[in-house]
């Protein structure tokens, strides 16, 4: 059998006593050695982006253009267009208008804050301002038509879009 291991000690036990005895008086505690300190505080960033929803209540299908309109070199669209639009910019929209036919050389928009005629490309109207979060718009258009346009029924031929200004 073996003999029982006897615990050695390098210092006698009073000093391992006063050793942990100032460990404490100085604050000493078991445990983490950094702890946090109470009350740190956090700061913390949030963005917004800003976004708007353009919603049809009403489009034209159709433009129809008469012989009389070619004469008079123009066919107004009398509130063609119908949306809803919803935007959390503060800032204000902007509407694009994108020509779907080539039947137009200008096209004159009117309804929003500001009118605005915008060649055969199309175009973008921006408007300014902090506007409620949810309105409706009504526009009509006037189409300054093409010298070798002909009489007859088109499809609509603007495609409209929305975005938020930052």
């Amino acid at each position: 059998m073996h003999a029982p291991i006897k615990q050695v000690s390098w210092y006698p036990d009073w000093i391992a006593t006063l050793g942990s005895g100032v460990l404490l008086l100085a604050g000493w505690t078991p445990g983490p050695l950094l702890a946090a300190e109470a009350g740190t505080s956090l700061a913390i960033s949030v963005s917004v982006v800003s976004n708007s929803v353009l919603t049809t209540l009403y489009q034209a299908r159709e433009l129809e253009i008469s012989q009389r309109d070619i004469a008079q070199g123009y066919v107004n669209a009398r509130s063609a267009s119908r949306f809803a639009l919803r935007t959390n910019s503060r800032k204000g929209y902007v509407m694009t208008f994108d020509p779907a036919l080539d039947v137009f050389d200008a096209v004159e928009v009117r309804g929003l804050s500001t009118q605005a005629l915008l060649g055969r490309d199309g175009g973008e109207v921006v408007q300014r301002g902090d506007f409620p979060a949810a309105l409706e718009q009504d526009l009509s258009f006037r189409f300054y038509l093409r010298s070798d346009a002909n009489p007859g029924r088109y499809a609509w031929p603007l495609r409209l879009s929305v975005r938020a200004l930052e």
